[in-house]
């Protein structure tokens, strides 16, 4: 007979293989000692694809059968190796491999003589124990005893989280927490599989905005957007996966429950057309009288930059470089959304001929050095909020009433410009302050200098907008 071979990778075979790793019922009959030792190969390959590598330490991971993941609570086991030799490694993988095939069929049996519940947890326990996967390291000797249920989880993590977030970061978690127990309740951690992760992201799915904020919010307030569901699902695997790093859970059973979203990424938000922008801004400075919504949307429309980067500007934030004129956004002036964001943007030569420069100038009168006087930090230390509303509610009252058009789309549009033109998309990155994550323009490229950027920069001009052929008064 004819045997069909595949090509596996050449693998170093231990003298005294595991018998558990041959496959002869697989081998046709009367094939070669050659045939048996390529099929041993290619099972030894496959246990040795259960490594992972954390740092310098290997770790084992194996797949729980699917008829077995609701007994043990759980999609996977992961334990560390403690070693960094990859020999070792595929040593100790084999035995716990070894160990845990074994164990599973003895639950399998357990359960098919319908032994009690009882008998089947001990199994499961016994083996777990046997590969070293019930000690749960923990923050401290105490929570190891009171780490067992949800909220002790949930008040662990977020101990953890505080120092390094900003408030208003950890108060949507906190809110989002409420939700976890909420709809799943303060269940033990060893009954907290994938099934009920997949429950929890279902009825997320159907309930309004503001749930717990709102006692009418059943009646007056409409369901969750996807994308919301998808940021608190996020929240969610975050604590689960650092708990599982921790080992107070083996495994995170809400990875990948996120909602797959059908709107494309470019109509999340709108971008404003040339009849937009003549709308938006014709009479704009006669209808606002104060100085932060006269400049702010104009200054966003010429430079991409993000609302809250320009509402906290100060005078010394408009510098001068090589000769050009240049925002500075920097983590002095305020809250910066990433490491790319620190940049310097060059002043379009509208704002400068509107008289942004004379705006600049410090007044020893005004007091604070924040550009716009009229606004104030709220609790957050955010400058924007008056702003935005303001936004809002303006373009409302010009009649866009769709969602995806906010103080957001004026960036959208600058980029959209710069698009159109051809602009290099590494200027266009750089100059609104995305990350370039390649090696080559990521890593060894460095920056674009300012003369470069204003070349690129003067050439988004919008000649159609009649709104603004006028100077600030």
């Amino acid at each position: 007979k004819t045997v069909e071979l595949a090509i596996v990778p050449r693998v170093r075979i231990p003298v005294s293989p595991p018998a558990s790793f041959y496959s002869i019922k697989s081998v046709p009959y009367k094939a070669t000692k050659a045939v048996q030792s390529v099929c041993y190969t290619r099972r030894y390959t496959e246990a040795a694809m259960n490594l992972l590598k954390r740092g310098n330490t290997y770790h084992f991971r194996i797949r729980i059968p699917s008829d077995l993941t609701p007994e043990f609570s759980r999609k996977e086991i992961q334990q560390s190796l403690k070693t960094d030799d990859k020999r070792t490694a595929r040593s100790r993988a084999l035995r716990l491999s070894r160990l845990l095939n074994d164990g599973f069929d003895q639950v399998r049996q357990a359960i098919s003589l319908k032994r009690s519940q009882d008998d089947v947890d001990e199994l499961i326990t016994n083996l777990l124990t046997s590969i070293g996967g019930t000690r749960r390291r923990t923050l401290s000797e105490e929570s190891e005893e009171t780490i067992i249920d949800m909220s002790n989880l949930i008040a662990a993590y977020l101990k953890e989280k505080k120092p390094s977030v900003e408030q208003r970061t950890f108060e949507t978690m906190e809110y989002s927490f409420q939700l976890v127990i909420h709809f799943i309740g303060n269940i033990n951690l060893n009954r907290l599989n994938r099934s009920v992760c997949r429950d929890y992201r279902d009825k997320l799915s159907g309930s309004p905005k503001y749930l717990l904020r709102d006692a009418n919010a059943s009646i007056t307030q409409s369901p969750i957007s996807t994308k919301s569901v998808n940021k608190h699902m996020q929240f969610f695997s975050s604590m689960l996966r650092w708990a599982a790093r921790e080992e107070f859970i083996l495994g995170n059973p809400a990875d990948g429950l996120t909602i797959k979203r059908k709107t494309a990424p470019w109509e999340e938000r709108l971008a404003f057309s040339k009849e937009d922008l003549n709308i938006i801004f014709d009479n704009l400075w006669n209808e606002e009288h104060l100085i932060s919504r006269r400049w702010v949307p104009i200054i966003s429309l010429f430079s991409g930059m993000r609302l809250e980067e320009i509402c906290q500007l100060r005078h010394c934030d408009l510098i001068e470089q090589d000769g050009i004129y240049c925002f500075s956004i920097s983590p002095e002036a305020g809250a910066i959304k990433t490491a790319a964001a620190e940049r310097l943007v060059p002043v379009h030569s509208k704002l400068i001929d509107m008289g942004l420069l004379e705006l600049a100038s410090p007044d020893p009168n005004q007091g604070p050095d924040r550009l716009w006087n009229d606004l104030s930090p709220n609790k957050y230390g955010r400058y924007s909020n008056s702003v935005g509303k303001w936004f809002g509610r303006y373009k409302r009252r010009k009649g866009f009433n769709d969602n995806r058009h906010c103080f957001h789309s004026l960036r959208h549009t600058f980029i959209n410009e710069l698009k159109q033109i051809d602009a290099p998309e590494p200027v266009i990155r750089q100059m609104v302050g995305h990350a370039d994550n390649s090696i080559t323009m990521g890593r060894y490229g460095k920056r674009y200098d300012v003369k470069k950027m204003k070349q690129w920069i003067e050439k988004v001009g919008y000649p159609y907008l009649f709104g603004l052929h006028q100077e600030c008064p």
